[in-house]
C-alpha cells in the first residue's frame, strides 16, 4: 500500500503493519503525511530529522529525535541506527523508512548484518542512482543492495516521481 502524500514523501509498504511495531522515520523534512498515516498502526514512530529547526512534532505516538544520523556509534556527531535500536528494545518489530538525501549509502555500508535483520521492512529512497559511471561507485552501491537482499526481498522499485531521469 502506498501512505503518505501521492507526491514526494509517500512510501510503498507491505500493509501488515502491527501494533507492536516501531517506525524509524529517518529524514522527514517537513512532510509527515506518510509518518501520521503509519501512526494509525504501530506502536510508535521515532522521527529522526535536525535539518528543520521550527518542526513541530504531530501530537499521538511520535517522539523525535533532532541528531543527525551516523554511520555507527562512536560517534558523538549524531545517534546510529544501532543505538536507536538499543533505546527502543520494547518493540517486536521495527519498520525502517529512510529519506536522507544520498547519506543512505554510508549509513547502509556501516550497518550490521544483526542490525539489519531487525527490520521487518526496510523503505528506502535511494539518492545518487544518476552517478555510477565511476566503477568504484557502482560496485560499492551493488555490493550495499546485496548485503540487503541476504535478508529482504524487494516489494516494490520505482523511480521517484519527482524530478526528470536519465537513461
Amino acid at each position: 500500500t502506498r501512505l503518505g502524500s501521492k507526491c514526494d514523501g509517500g512510501y510503498v509498504l507491505l500493509d501488515d503493519l502491527d501494533a507492536s511495531d516501531i517506525l524509524f522515520s529517518i529524514g522527514v523534512g517537513d512532510n509527515v503525511s506518510f509518518d501520521q498515516e503509519c501512526e494509525q498502526k504501530v506502536s510508535k514512530v521515532i522521527l529522526v530529522d535536525h535539518t528543520v529547526p521550527n518542526f513541530i512534532v504531530p501530537t499521538g505516538r511520535f517522539e523525535m529525535i533532532r541528531k543527525p544520523l551516523v554511520p555507527d556509534a562512536l560517534s558523538n556527531l549524531g545517534i546510529s541506527i544501532s543505538q536507536m535500536l538499543n533505546q527502543y528494545r520494547e518493540a517486536n518489530d521495527f519498520i525502517l523508512k529512510m529519506d536522507i538525501e544520498g547519506a543512505e549509502w554510508e549509513i547502509l555500508e556501516k550497518m550490521s548484518q544483526d542490525d539489519i535483520v531487525k527490520f521487518r521492512q526496510i523503505v528506502i529512497e535511494f539518492h545518487g542512482l544518476n552517478d555510477l559511471s565511476e566503477t568504484g561507485k557502482l560496485k560499492n552501491k551493488i555490493a550495499i543492495i546485496e548485503r540487503l537482499l541476504l535478508t529482504h526481498t524487494p516489494v516494490v522499485l520505482h523511480a521517484n516521481n519527482q524530478g526528470t531521469y536519465r537513461l
